[in-house]
């Protein structure tokens, strides 16, 4: 069986996980960070000085075959590549292009210029982000009128899925918990 031309083998893996751990560290070198590699997959996290978050910051790479994941408090984010490219220098390129996408995203979080916001309904529980924290109070009550209508839980329905029908709250976490919030009632 031949090598797909865009494969990074592990004898190139190791390497690409060091230059990634690398740019992590210096690109949050102002924190207090922790890069941790095992084997090929590369771990930033970075604790977040609000006690109301679930989790503080993290992104992670967990390899040649995946994507750059970066999550705080309940949210994640999937940043390319997921397309197969003509050589591994073309994966490799995107894969670093994908991690400044995510180093971006972290960037805004630590900046309190994005938001996480949690709706609770009867233990479902649903998370997006939004860039624009002063507008994230609007928009608790906009996704719930998305995320717990009726439509909706009648695909869930169809889909396998029991959605609980309830009160449904929410929660706005920010970094430095400026922006954060409690909403009961939402709807």
């Amino acid at each position: 069986m031949s090598e797909r031309r865009d494969e990074i083998t592990s004898e190139n893996a190791r390497p690409l996980a060091q230059r990634i751990a690398q740019t992590l560290d210096l690109a949050f070198a102002d924190h207090d960070v922790q890069v941790t590699i095992d084997g090929h997959d590369v771990l930033l996290e970075i604790p977040c000085p609000s006690a109301a978050v679930d989790h503080g910051l993290w992104i992670r790479w967990e390899g040649p075959e995946h994507d750059v994941i970066v999550g705080f408090h309940t949210q994640h984010a999937h940043f390319g590549p997921w397309e197969e490219y003509s050589d591994q220098e073309a994966r490799i390129d995107a894969i670093l292009a994908a991690l400044d996408e995510g180093i971006a995203t972290a960037r805004a979080f630590l900046a309190e210029q994005m938001v996480v916001i949690t709706w609770y309904s009867r233990g479902e529980v649903e998370t997006a982000t939004r860039d624009v924290p002063e507008h994230a109070q609007t928009e608790v009550r906009e996704g719930a009128k998305e995320i717990f209508n009726l439509r909706s839980r009648v695909l869930m329905l169809l889909n396998g899925y029991w959605p609980r029908f309830g009160r449904v709250t929410a929660t706005i976490r920010s970094w430095n918990g400026t922006h954060d919030a409690d909403i009961d009632h939402v709807r």
